[in-house]
């Protein structure tokens, strides 16, 4: 439930008119693109284990992603493959794997000018996928989603028609 509401966060930042645009964010993670249905399937990374606990997490990996130790969650609604989460632990590895994404991305935009902080949270888009970064200095964790809107829209659809469908069983 978690990802759930870190997602919803996410759709409601989607309104924000400062994202940056970035490009490649639409094709995918690490080669598997958004909609398909392989991370059911197919293990997407060496290190790997099934996620059975949560619904919308299938697959969690350890991956290292420019040098930097990371968890990494391939998340899926109505069996399509539709956001990308991504946690390292520490300052070092938090502002390596920023750079990384600046790299990969653009520069991104900050979610607000006036937030402070060691690291503040920054965003990305290309109008089809949506991105964040955002460290907390409390508990010394970074934290990159990475959704595709337009694939998590259409699972949500689906989930609200099978639960209008099933209103009858009550």
């Amino acid at each position: 439930m978690k990802n759930l509401r870190t997602i919803a966060t996410a759709l409601a930042l989607l309104a924000l008119p400062a994202t940056a645009v970035a490009g490649k964010l639409a094709n995918g993670f690490r080669g598997i693109p958004y909609g398909s249905p392989a991370p059911l399937v197919i293990q997407p990374e060496p290190d790997c284990k099934l996620v059975p606990s949560d619904p919308t997490v299938i697959w969690e990996c350890k991956v290292e992603i420019g040098g930097v130790p990371t968890v990494t969650l391939y998340s899926v609604s109505e069996d399509l493959y539709y956001a990308t989460s991504i946690k390292t632990q520490g300052y070092s590895d938090a502002a390596a794997l920023f750079l990384v994404l600046q790299a990969a991305w653009g520069e991104g935009a900050k979610r607000n000018d006036w937030e402070s902080g060691i690291l503040p949270e920054w965003m990305w888009t290309d109008g089809l996928v949506y991105s964040s970064f955002k460290y907390n200095e409390y508990s010394d964790e970074a934290l990159v989603m990475i959704l595709h809107v337009e694939h998590y829209r259409a699972a949500e659809a689906k989930a609200k028609a099978r639960a209008q469908r099933s209103a009858g069983d009550l």
